[in-house]
């Protein structure tokens, strides 16, 4: 604007436009060329999801619970204050008037409508999945094959790192192993699984009924007990010079293994 750019700056700028251009004229002649086949129906299915905004209010409560924050209710909407986790620049203090219930939200302009999106919201999910948080989920579900499981089985998932101490020449060097322990609802640590809950990805179950028979008819021990369990097996099967140190425990998960589908 000084008249001070050089011939380089202006060419690239006149590159930067055409590129900009070109991207235009690629996204109107092509991306939108053809909108007949387009259907709103359609596209909500593809996106239909079993978690609603029911679900989202009742991880939000045990999660303030869990922080040890306590909720009061009045005239259908929720009061709470943040816990010192969650709160930045974006999320305040306390909120006031809270709602889970969009059309309670549409018809109160002063009411904060709590979904996806919001401030609280957003800094609540990226907060649970931070590594301090301790990688805690609810259930995975895990298709292997019938031979392997015998049929479908539950149980607890365990990921440890472990630190290793390699003595060098010019000092000890640190190693860090990751173990993957599934204990059943028997107390056993079953390696087999374990290592397919470390390496397959969660699956789909809400219309298997099997699947659900199974997650309707968990009997497992308390997490406590197969923690215990857990750490005896990784203190058996490693060589730990102080488990405080040398341990941690980055991620805890109900897992449920399913026969593969036919």
């Amino acid at each position: 604007m000084e008249g001070t750019l050089n011939k380089q700056s202006k060419e690239e700028i006149r590159q930067a436009v055409e590129r900009a251009q070109e991207a235009y004229q690629i996204a109107t002649t092509s991306l939108f060329r053809d909108t007949s086949s387009y259907s709103f129906d359609s596209y909500q299915r593809e996106l239909a999801s079993p978690v609603d905004l029911k679900d989202l209010e009742e991880f939000t409560l045990k999660l303030l619970a869990k922080e040890r924050r306590q909720v009061q209710r009045k005239d259908g909407f929720q009061e709470f204050l943040t816990p010192e986790s969650l709160r930045s620049k974006d999320v305040p203090e306390r909120f006031k008037m809270v709602t889970f219930d969009r059309p309670t939200a549409i018809r109160n302009a002063q009411a904060e409508f709590l979904a996806i999106g919001h401030p609280f919201v957003d800094a609540m999910l990226r907060y649970i999945g931070e590594y301090e948080f301790g990688g805690q989920t609810a259930i995975r579900a895990i298709r292997t094959p019938e031979e392997i499981t015998g049929g479908s089985s539950a149980g607890y998932q365990f990921n440890f790192t472990v630190r290793r101490r390699v003595a060098r020449e010019d000092g000890d060097e640190y190693l860090f192993d990751m173990h993957t322990l599934v204990v059943n609802a028997e107390g056993e640590v079953i390696e087999g699984l374990s290592r397919i809950a470390a390496s397959e990805y969660s699956c789909e179950y809400g219309d298997d009924s099997n699947g659900a028979d199974v997650l309707k008819g968990l009997d497992l021990l308390s997490i406590e007990q197969a923690f215990e369990i857990a750490k005896t097996h990784l203190q058996e099967k490693t060589r730990l010079w102080d488990w405080d140190e040398d341990v941690d425990l980055i991620g805890v998960a109900k897992v449920v293994f399913l026969p593969a589908a036919a």
